[in-house]
This record gives C-alpha cells, structure tokens and sequence, in this order.
C-alpha cells in the first residue's frame, strides 16, 4: 500500500483489558473507525491495478462510516468521492462527510440501502463513476486478514472474537484468516433480532429502519450483502440482540466511561454473556 503518514496509521489499533474482555479498538484508526481498513485497502488496490485513477469519481452507497472513511482518504489517494445514503442516517454523520469535502445524496428511507444502492448505480452508468461496491468485492474481506493477525500476534490465546455484521467484510475477513491459519479462535457475529436476516436465512423487502427506534446502527440492514451470500456462514455462531438491549448496554457503557458506538455496546453485550457461560475463555470484541 502507498505511504502517507495518514494511511499509515491504519490498523495497528489498541487492545484494551476492560472487565475481563478484551476491545480491539477501532476508533484509533485516523477517520475514526473500522471502515478505514477496507477503504484503504480497495482504493489502493483499484489504483494499483489501473481500475481508477487519480482525479476520477468513487461513488459509493453507505449507510456512514464508510462514506466518513472514504471522504476522509478521498484527498490522500487524490480521488473525488461521491456518497449515497438513505435520508433517515444521523445528521452527525452526514454533517461530516460533508465537512470532509465529499459529495452527499440523499435517498428516499422508506426504499432502505436498496434505493441508494440503486442511485449510487445509475449515476455511475449515467456519468462513468467508478462504483465502489463495499457490498459485494472480496477486497472488502480481505482487508480484514490484517485484522485477524493484529489480534492473534497480541493474545494468541484467544478463544472467541466478538463482531457485528454489517456488510460482512470484518466478519468474513476474521473468519476466512482464522480458517486459512486452522485456528480454534471461534468468529461469533452479532445481529439486530428484529431482523434477524441471517440468522433466519431470509431476504425481507425493503423497511423503514429508525437509528433512535429499533434499529441498530451499522448492524441492522434490510437485505444481506452478496459477501454474506457468497460464504458460507456458521449460524450457530450469530447471536441476535434487540435493539432494546443494545441501547440500554450502550447508555450503561457510558456511565461507566466507556464511551463507544451503539454496534459496538451490541458486540459487548454478546461478549458478556459468552463470559458468563465460559469463564475462562479469552474473548475479543470488535469496537468499529
């Protein structure tokens, strides 16, 4: 990958011991989250492999950090970025793609990340946009075998590793790397029971989804990725939360200090309870 003092702070994030779990600390990276890691990635990729280049337009559908993460590299690897999120998304998170610089359009809710997939496509069609599919490249996943590595270089040991399941990219990614390096470090994914898409193996039509009603950002979706379809998912090992309990997780983190994302309050949630069941076992949780 290209060096950039920016780019080069990707990754490499902290490991924090809090209350016998272990957090792998994702907001160190320099936008602010996982997303960083497969932004990065595929733009270097696309780039070295001539499927862009500099000057050219990135057009991606995203529900936020991964439009935070790609206006923020957009001016690193000299790109214009374009952003298509549904209208519902936190104000928060569409102020500062646009303070980063980046493009935002604005799709109907009620139509979920179906309508703003579906625009971010005819845009690209219509005016030669490069589509960033976070959705559906493998470049995603692999992106997240650094991830594995980080994790194990620092507890070898460890036992379970807790994530939610956005796209799948971090999910997958940790999986596929632990099954290449025949690990037992189990890859437990975490779920929004209010859809439960995986988890009951069903596609639903597009749905009204409320950060501050009964949806869980950055983990709740009305449809699965095509990297979720295209590997195979160990169901057994998807924990669902109601959106419920995750808030009320989140709100008590805080009071502790913990001052972390409502995904990640989800991860901590799940990863708690696996504490109980198994005591003695080492268990990481994501924190995107």
């Amino acid at each position: 990958m290209r060096s950039n003092k920016l780019i080069d702070l990707v990754g490499n994030t902290p490991i924090l011991k809090w209350d016998n779990l272990y957090l792998k600390m994702e907001m160190f990276n320099p936008s602010g989250s996982i997303k960083d890691r497969p932004a990065t990635f595929m733009l270097d990729r696309l780039i070295k492999n001539g499927i862009i280049n500099e000057q050219d337009t990135v057009i991606c559908p995203t529900s936020g950090n991964m439009g935070i993460s790609l206006a923020y590299f957009g001016k690193i690897f000299k790109v214009n970025i374009i952003i298509v999120m549904p209208d519902n998304m936190s104000s928060e998170r569409k102020n500062i793609i646009k303070a980063l610089g980046a493009k935002l359009i604005l799709t109907n809710s009620v139509l979920g990340m179906e309508g703003s997939i579906k625009k971010a496509r005819e845009l690209a069609n219509n005016n030669g946009y490069y589509y960033f599919d976070q959705f559906d490249s493998m470049l995603n996943v692999v992106s997240h075998y650094k991830t594995l590595l980080e994790i194990i270089n620092e507890i070898p040991d460890t036992d379970y590793i807790v994530c939610g399941i956005g796209t799948g990219g971090t999910y997958i990614g940790l999986k596929q790397m632990a099954n290449k390096l025949k690990l037992n470090t189990q890859i437990i994914g975490v779920e929004p029971s209010n859809l439960g898409l995986i988890t009951k193996c069903i596609s639903k039509e597009p749905i009204l989804i409320s950060d501050e009603e009964n949806g869980v950002p950055g983990i709740s979706s009305n449809s699965i990725s095509n990297i979720i379809k295209r590997n195979i998912v160990d169901v057994s090992n998807i924990v669902m939360v109601s959106p419920k309990e995750v808030y009320e997780n989140f709100y008590n983190l805080i009071e502790t200090g913990l001052n972390i994302g409502i995904s990640g309050a989800g991860s901590v949630l799940v990863a708690r309870r696996l504490q109980e069941k198994y005591t003695d076992k080492k268990i990481v949780v994501m924190i995107p």
